[in-house]
């Protein structure tokens, strides 16, 4: 869990904060967590039953593997409607693939146009 908060990102949406961080490991991995500000056992039970469900909706066709995903119900998470809970859920999914996609394209090394240029001019005076 220390290494999505670390490394991942993520999407806060009314009834849950979604965490997302790639994986070397080929599965698909999802961790709930439902604290006790949400309620007493029963209630944290039930939430994150909720929130499995929604996931078995929604994530199968969404989610590839070596992803590993968090899911931190909030208080919102007993009381939303179930159909806005998946709506909510893979509205969510999308974003923290874009985000993901965006990170990792800027932790990629870039060509520099100029750096390029200088090089080729060297090699080839004639430019």
């Amino acid at each position: 869990f220390k290494r999505l908060q670390k490394e991942g990102v993520k999407w806060v949406a009314p009834s849950f904060i979604l965490q997302m961080a790639s994986s070397e490991i080929p599965e698909k991995r999802i961790g709930y967590i439902v604290t006790r500000k949400i309620g007493s056992a029963v209630t944290r039970n039930r939430v994150r039953r909720r929130l499995r469900e929604a996931v078995r909706h929604v994530f199968p066709a969404q989610i590839t593997e070596g992803q590993d995903y968090i899911l931190l119900a909030r208080e919102n998470a007993l009381t939303q409607n179930f159909s806005e809970l998946e709506k909510y859920l893979l509205w969510s999914l999308r974003h923290v693939q874009r985000l993901d996609r965006e990170k990792q394209d800027r932790n990629k090394p870039t060509t520099d146009k100029m750096h390029v240029c200088k090089v080729l001019a060297r090699i080839i005076p004639d430019l």
